[in-house]
């Protein structure tokens, strides 16, 4: 039994690096498509677009109100992971660099595995990846993921 604390035991060799290696293979391919796509959810233009561009100052409450139901849930969210994406879409002029903010979340959790506990970071991207909810969510400008993983790092 390995003691609290101490590195996991992966496989090492060609075996171990492959996985590794596909771990953040998968996230690179789901950076090009963060990058070359928007995501078609309808949470992305319900809210979390006009969230975003609202604080970032490109659209304020005349330009696009939302119904009360609306406005009272834009009132009521956690308004830092939102202030992140609008200082990306301002910075990039695009609202696909949204996306990247999420991608950034799910690769800081797994170096932080890594530093914190010793497990591979790209055996935990290919885990997490492994999630389909995780993979959706991964490419969207939703901010649900980025939120738990914060929740599951404290």
């Amino acid at each position: 039994m390995a003691e609290v604390g101490a590195p996991l035991a992966v496989p090492s060799g060609k075996f171990g690096w492959s996985v590794g290696a596909l771990g953040w293979a998968m996230l690179l391919l789901l950076t090009l498509r963060a990058i070359l796509t928007i995501d078609p959810y309808y949470d992305t233009f319900a809210y979390h677009l006009p969230f975003a561009g609202r604080l970032a100052g490109l659209c304020d409450e005349r330009c696009f109100r939302m119904h009360d139901y609306g406005e009272a849930i834009y009132a009521g969210f956690p308004r830092l992971f939102h202030r992140l994406q609008a200082l990306m879409w301002r910075l990039s002029g695009s609202p696909q660099a949204l996306d990247l903010l999420t991608i950034a979340a799910l690769a800081l959790f797994a170096v932080f595995l890594r530093q914190s506990f010793g497990v591979p970071a790209g055996w935990t991207l290919l885990a997490l990846l492994a999630v389909p909810l995780i993979q959706i969510h991964a490419t969207s400008s939703y901010i649900d993921l980025p939120l738990n993983l914060a929740a599951a790092a404290v």
